[in-house]
Protein backbone atom coordinates (compact mmCIF):
# COMPACT_ATOMS: atom_id res chain seq x y z
CA UNK A 1 0.00 0.00 0.00
CA UNK A 2 0.99 3.60 -0.67
CA UNK A 3 4.06 2.64 -2.72
CA UNK A 4 4.70 3.91 -6.23
CA UNK A 5 6.34 0.61 -7.20
CA UNK A 6 6.28 -2.66 -5.31
CA UNK A 7 7.43 -6.25 -5.91
CA UNK A 8 5.05 -9.13 -6.69
CA UNK A 9 3.77 -10.77 -3.49
CA UNK A 10 2.94 -14.43 -2.84
CA UNK A 11 0.64 -15.21 0.10
CA UNK A 12 0.33 -18.78 1.44
CA UNK A 13 -2.66 -19.97 3.45
CA UNK A 14 -2.73 -22.95 5.76
CA UNK A 15 -5.14 -24.83 3.47
CA UNK A 16 -7.18 -24.41 0.29
CA UNK A 17 -10.28 -22.31 0.85
CA UNK A 18 -12.39 -19.50 -0.55
CA UNK A 19 -11.00 -16.14 0.62
CA UNK A 20 -11.58 -12.48 -0.07
CA UNK A 21 -9.20 -9.59 -0.71
CA UNK A 22 -9.73 -5.83 -0.96
CA UNK A 23 -8.01 -3.11 -2.98
CA UNK A 24 -8.66 -0.19 -0.64
CA UNK A 25 -5.53 2.01 -0.44
CA UNK A 26 -3.83 -0.08 -3.18
CA UNK A 27 -2.55 0.66 -6.65
CA UNK A 28 -4.00 -1.54 -9.47
CA UNK A 29 -2.68 -5.11 -9.56
CA UNK A 30 -3.36 -8.57 -10.99
CA UNK A 31 -4.54 -11.17 -8.48
CA UNK A 32 -4.00 -14.86 -9.21
CA UNK A 33 -5.51 -17.46 -6.88
CA UNK A 34 -3.62 -20.79 -7.03
CA UNK A 35 -4.55 -24.24 -5.74
CA UNK A 36 -2.08 -26.41 -3.81
CA UNK A 37 -0.59 -27.72 -7.08
CA UNK A 38 0.01 -24.10 -8.22
CA UNK A 39 -2.74 -24.24 -10.89
CA UNK A 40 -4.52 -20.92 -11.38
CA UNK A 41 -8.13 -21.06 -10.18
CA UNK A 42 -8.91 -17.39 -10.84
CA UNK A 43 -7.09 -14.47 -12.49
CA UNK A 44 -8.42 -10.96 -11.99
CA UNK A 45 -7.21 -7.45 -12.86
CA UNK A 46 -7.98 -5.48 -9.70
CA UNK A 47 -8.55 -1.74 -9.81
CA UNK A 48 -7.96 0.61 -6.89
CA UNK A 49 -10.58 1.31 -4.23
CA UNK A 50 -12.84 -1.73 -4.62
CA UNK A 51 -14.28 -3.43 -1.57
CA UNK A 52 -13.83 -7.14 -2.18
CA UNK A 53 -12.98 -9.94 -4.57
CA UNK A 54 -12.98 -13.63 -3.75
CA UNK A 55 -11.39 -16.74 -5.15
CA UNK A 56 -10.52 -20.28 -4.15
CA UNK A 57 -7.01 -21.50 -3.50
CA UNK A 58 -4.11 -22.01 -1.12
CA UNK A 59 -1.95 -19.24 -2.58
CA UNK A 60 -2.53 -15.72 -3.82
CA UNK A 61 -0.08 -14.03 -6.16
CA UNK A 62 -0.41 -10.25 -6.42
CA UNK A 63 1.43 -8.69 -9.35
CA UNK A 64 1.42 -4.87 -9.35
CA UNK A 65 0.66 -3.03 -12.58
CA UNK A 66 3.86 -1.04 -12.02
CA UNK A 67 6.31 -3.56 -10.42
CA UNK A 68 9.87 -2.92 -9.30
CA UNK A 69 12.33 -3.91 -12.00
CA UNK A 70 15.93 -4.95 -11.32
CA UNK A 71 18.70 -2.48 -12.13
CA UNK A 72 20.55 -3.17 -15.36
Amino acid sequence: MFKIKSPPLLFRLSREKNFTITSLFCKPFTAIWLDEKMNATRILKVKSWNMSFSGFGKYLLEIPSNPITPNK
